[in-house]
């Protein structure tokens, strides 16, 4: 019932509750399989909210790209809008978001090269 209301709501989301539903499908994906539905839906809003984003979400975003990018390939396609973002949050970013972030773009360099 949740993932049916996602495509009427998505485009009312705040960059936080795209980033928790990224990840939230990421961690579900084994669980309950039809979150993958709503990863299209939630990636193509990403690159126009990206700005808004603090630097966690940009970090729960890659992290969660990187989890799914196997059983939603559409999901790399935001990626590039959020590597894009992360060197204007650097002087706001944890230690923690950064050693996540450059430990996650391990992950994905190889399923896209530009980052």
């Amino acid at each position: 019932a949740i993932i049916a209301q996602y495509p009427g709501k998505v485009g009312e989301m705040v960059p936080q509750a795209l980033s928790n539903s990224l990840w939230a499908s990421a961690r579900l994906k084994d669980v309950v399989p039809e979150v993958l539905e709503i990863v299209p839906t939630v990636v193509a809003q990403i690159p126009a909210r990206v700005k808004e984003m603090i630097p966690q979400h940009l970090s729960n975003c890659l992290r969660a790209s990187a989890q799914l990018k196997t059983d939603e390939p559409k999901v790399l396609e935001s990626v590039p809008a959020i590597v894009g973002e992360i060197p204007e949050k650097m002087k706001d970013m944890k230690a923690q978001d950064l050693s996540n972030i450059l430990e996650t773009l391990v992950d994905l360099q190889e399923s896209v090269p530009a980052v």
